[in-house]
């Protein structure tokens, strides 16, 4: 099916986040437990179905290592959306969370780019540094979308990138608005997990 929308999203975030977890779990439904650092980036698609139309995502997972960023920051320019990922059990990966966006703000290219951001790793609540108002709070002050997410479990992975597809979707080829807009309302319904999928 010819896709009626493309979106390129880039998942950024420090090593070992989970960022290529991330990305299997939603487009193959897997998960690898194995998994190695990414070295430069790597590709995948996959479509979604909104209202009867096709909307497919690019998804770039890009390198979180220092010595990878050149090639990573060529990628992530003409990003549609960017989702970008911390762990909940690793501080440092939160507090880098502000570097990611200024590095964000340099290089995108547009002023109206989806910024996503994404705690990982809820399978391993009983190891929690970061809680999830901090992730909230830092979400509301750099005006960002939240969700938690479990690429073992699959926790709102599906959520995540469901409500990129719906943006893609819903925004004109005009709207000069913030990306996270047009889809307000659908991330206030899915930042937190429901009751009956919570590990």
């Amino acid at each position: 099916m010819e896709p009626n929308h493309i979106c390129k999203v880039v998942i950024m975030g420090n090593s070992g986040v989970g960022k290529s977890n991330l990305m299997i779990k939603y487009v193959m439904n897997e998960f690898d437990e194995r998994s190695t650092a990414t070295i430069g980036v790597e590709f995948m698609s996959k479509s979604e179905t909104i209202e009867g139309r096709n909307v497919k995502l690019h998804i770039w997972d890009t390198a979180g290592q220092e010595r990878f960023r050149a090639v990573s920051r060529s990628v992530y320019q003409g990003a549609h959306a960017i989702i970008l990922v911390y762990d909940i059990t690793d501080r440092k990966s939160f507090n880098d969370v502000y570097t990611w966006l200024q590095e964000i703000a340099s290089h995108s290219g547009q002023n109206h780019v989806l910024i996503v951001l994404v705690g990982n790793k809820l399978d391993l609540e009983e190891d929690r540094i970061v809680a999830r108002f901090e992730g909230e709070r830092l979400a509301m002050e750099k005006k960002t979308a939240f969700f938690e997410t479990s690429a073992f479990s699959g926790i709102n992975v599906e959520q995540v990138f469901r409500a990129v597809a719906e943006f893609a979707f819903n925004r004109s080829p005009h709207d000069e608005q913030p990306f996270m807009h047009p889809i307000r309302n659908v991330l206030h319904d899915t930042a937190k997990p429901k009751k009956n999928c919570c590990t």
